[in-house]
């Protein structure tokens, strides 16, 4: 080799040992060849730069909300709310690089994947773009679950229907999940709200057999002396299934159907046909204390209860009131009778007269009118003091019979019992008695007992 060709190779030999020097050092703060982040070239820019050109590339990347194969939406990263700062991984990649290796990152690919780009969407501005998009607007059809229907006698399986009504809430996590993979295209059409019960969901197979069983069993009502069997029709409109495809009762139904059996067998407010001892047969105001209602929430959970327990029973429902037993709404054997015209009253033991005495009612004069009824005394007290609005009155028996006060009680006060004193110098309501007569009464009587007033 001559001189001169063996001083070209040293002398290129130098070149290229300063251009790979050089190269190398320029690589010590810049990404080598090739190099992308998330899928966007950084190749030969510094940090700053590269965390400057990755934001403006996600900032206006276009996302593209596509439903029936077409786009209904085109949304930037920066109406998604991109907000990102790579700084962190490009710092830690920058670190981790090196710049030697340059020549080979000609020929080869140096990839990096910035994590958790979830955290670089401001979720506020993602749900308020969303929000602006109103992307369920048009006629949308929600999807149905599937269901057990009812005809006159018999349920059957509806099968469920699939609609097409987005999930808001869904779309939100999909944008944030795709933006992150650096995916540019949301099918909307995979977001739809699905049916959460279907017909072959073994549950409601389950449910169709319970149900057509449970409308088929006998349920009774013993109320008063009346015996009530449940109608089959009322069993089939109280059955239902909940959301999940359980039995259960529909609560509406059967408030109805109570009501109705409150109306026909509850005694109170009822005017009651009642042999008098001097006025013969009459008929008493429909007003008063004494008689029984139906506890309608108590029968309402107990015939619920039962239906579902699918078994033949009677139930035996709660009373409000007093006389429950009674058969009819007829005043018999134990009670008081006070005819105010008459001035009068009467006591009754096992249908046999055991007191008959004048008494002194309301002062009609200023409309303090006994009220008229079937009233019960629902309370005995001795020794006790009335007081009124004008009046404070001891007195030695109390036996009250409504729930405004008035009641029947001694009024030694009082020189004389019965004609016309009450029109002009009655009491406030109450039923005035002699003391002795009083004393007889109370021993006697027993709570409860119904009371006539007319």
């Amino acid at each position: 080799m001559n001189k001169i060709l063996r001083n070209s190779l040293i002398a290129l030999l130098f070149v290229l040992i300063a251009i790979y020097g050089i190269v190398t050092y320029t690589y010590n703060s810049k990404f080598l060849p090739n190099t992308t982040l998330n899928g966007v070239a950084i190749n030969g820019l510094t940090t700053d730069d590269a965390n400057t050109t990755l934001a403006k590339n996600f900032q206006t990347k276009k996302y593209h909300l596509i439903e029936d194969d077409k786009t209904r939406f085109t949304l930037t990263g920066s109406q998604l709310g991109f907000n990102g700062d790579f700084k962190k991984t490009l710092t830690t990649a920058m670190a981790d690089q090196n710049a030697f290796t340059w020549p080979i990152a000609l020929f080869t690919k140096q990839k990096i994947t910035a994590e958790n780009t979830t955290n670089m969407l401001n979720q506020k501005q993602l749900t308020a773009t969303l929000n602006k998009l109103d992307i369920n607007a048009g006629e949308r059809t929600a999807s149905k679950n599937a269901s057990i229907t009812k005809n006159d006698n018999s349920f059957q399986i509806k099968k469920e229907s699939y609609g097409n009504i987005i999930d808001e809430k869904a779309l939100e996590k999909t944008i944030i999940s795709q933006v992150s993979d650096n995916n540019t295209t949301i099918k909307l059409d995979k977001l739809y709200i699905k049916p959460t019960l279907l017909s072959s969901d073994s549950k409601l197979t389950e449910s169709l057999e319970k149900l057509s069983a449970l409308k088929d069993k006998k349920i009774k009502l013993a109320i008063s002396k009346n015996e009530v069997v449940i109608p089959q029709k009322v069993m089939l409109q109280a059955l239902t299934v909940t959301n999940t495809g359980e039995p259960t009762t529909d609560e509406t139904v059967l408030k109805n159907y109570v009501t109705s059996l409150s109306k026909k067998y509850d005694t109170n407010d009822t005017a009651r046909s009642f042999k008098s001892t001097k006025k013969g047969e009459i008929t008493t105001a429909s007003t008063g204390t004494y008689g029984w209602s139906l506890n309608t929430s108590d029968t309402e959970k107990k015939i619920s209860n039962a239906i579902l327990a699918g078994k033949d029973t009677t139930i035996q429902p709660l009373h409000y009131g007093s006389g429950y037993g009674e058969n009819d709404h007829s005043i018999s054997g134990n009670y008081v009778e006070i005819d105010i015209a008459a001035q009068h009253m009467w006591f009754y033991q096992d249908n046999k007269l055991v007191v008959d005495t004048p008494v002194v009612t309301g002062n009609a004069k200023k409309n303090h009118d006994t009220p008229k009824g079937v009233f019960a005394v629902w309370k005995k007290e001795r020794n006790a003091t009335l007081v009124g609005e004008d009046y404070k009155q001891p007195v030695s028996y109390w036996l009250p019979i409504d729930w405004t006060g008035v009641g029947i009680h001694d009024a030694n006060w009082r020189p004389k019992f019965g004609g016309d004193i009450y029109k002009t110098s009655g009491s406030h309501g109450c039923i005035n008695t002699p003391p002795d007569v009083m004393k007889k009464i109370y021993e006697t009587i027993s709570e409860g007992t119904p009371v006539v007033v007319y």
